[in-house]
């Protein structure tokens, strides 16, 4: 867009580029181009057209410049418009087009100083003759003789009049009945219950369902109650009493929900024996018999659990009754399920 002499310019400079590696930005290429949304510019005093867009080239370092006419430069007929802004850029998706709005005021501009704007053809216009149709989107403003009238409301339309308009008359929704509909969607237990793709695919908000398949959630799951199935998770409570001479005992783990022992396991390490128990609370053995280690690096269970069953505020005691020989190391496990 060739620009006659004398007029106002604005100088709109940027530079593209995208994260590169370890942050630090990569230039782009292509280019910017810059169209008036006023599609016919005239240069008043010598009756020049200016029509076309302006394309601004990305350098190597990705940078840009253009050197545009002002929408309020003296001189011009419309006044106010503004820019279309398109960026074509290799390697990276194509953005929407945006509108920018720039001034005489400011001759050097950054494009990341410009705010986005809505589109806007320009204000006034100076002489000159339509030959054709005219089209006006938004208003029309007539200064001197008036030569387009405004009718004025007819009075007898107005409510109590002897013709009132409804809002059925002119196609509009009785006043509140929007905000009724909304509010009756927003709170119907199955708004779109009317679309039979919906059915069976989604969960009710406020019953609930089944999800029949694995469910990966990525983030927190919040819940005011998390139920599992009874023995869905197993945890281990593990001692290990290093060199034992005779009967030792630790508390070793406090319940903090309620549980279910389900098992009682030795292992000895050296020596020739040993014999172990645990116990709820350090008064209820878990097993009715003691668990003798009789096999050396072996794992042993005991079979016979009793006070399984514990609270939370309940604790957990691994003992050693008594060892033969000179253990290098006896460990005690218990096994417990969330019930």
């Amino acid at each position: 867009m060739a620009l006659p002499p004398g007029l106002a310019t604005v100088t709109v400079t940027g530079r593209a580029t995208r994260p590169g590696t370890g942050g630090t930005p990569q230039p782009l290429t292509g280019r910017v181009v810059f169209t008036p949304d006023a599609p016919w510019i005239v240069a008043t005093a010598t009756s020049t057209q200016i029509i076309g867009a302006v394309a601004a080239d990305c350098d190597a370092d990705g940078n840009y410049s253009a050197v545009l006419l002002a929408p309020d430069a003296t001189g011009i007929s419309p006044t106010g418009w503004t820019y279309k802004v398109e960026m074509n850029f290799s390697g990276v998706p194509t953005p929407d087009p945006f509108h920018i709005s720039l001034t005489k005021n400011t001759p050097s501009v950054s494009m990341g100083a410009l705010i986005p704007v809505g589109p806007t053809g320009g204000g006034n216009v100076s002489g000159g003759t339509v030959n054709g149709s005219l089209r006006v989107t938004g208003n029309l403003t007539v200064d001197g003789s008036a030569t387009v009238t405004a009718l004025p409301h007819k009075s007898s339309h107005a409510t109590g009049g002897s013709d009132p308009l409804t809002p059925a008359n002119i196609g509009a929704e009785v006043a509140g009945a929007g905000a009724a509909a909304v509010a009756a969607h927003a709170g119907g237990a199955d708004p779109h219950g009317d679309r039979s793709w919906a059915t069976s695919k989604f969960l009710d908000r406020t019953t609930g369902g089944t999800v029949n398949g694995n469910v990966t959630v990525n983030g927190t799951v919040n819940a005011t109650g998390l139920v599992l199935p009874a023995g869905s998770v197993t945890s281990s409570k593990t001692a290990v009493f290093p060199a034992p001479t005779g009967a030792v005992s630790y508390v070793v783990w406090r319940a903090a929900k309620p549980c279910t022992v389900v098992a009682v396991r030795g292992y000895r390490s050296g020596g020739t024996g040993a014999i172990v128990n645990a116990s709820k609370n350090g008064t209820a053995d878990l097993l009715g018999t003691d668990l003798s280690l009789s096999t050396d690096v072996t794992w042993l269970a005991g079979n016979t659990l009793q006070n399984t069953s514990m609270v939370a505020g309940d604790f957990l005691l691994l003992k050693i009754n008594s060892v033969t020989g000179t253990p290098a190391a006896v460990t005690i496990q218990v096994d417990v399920q969330a019930v």
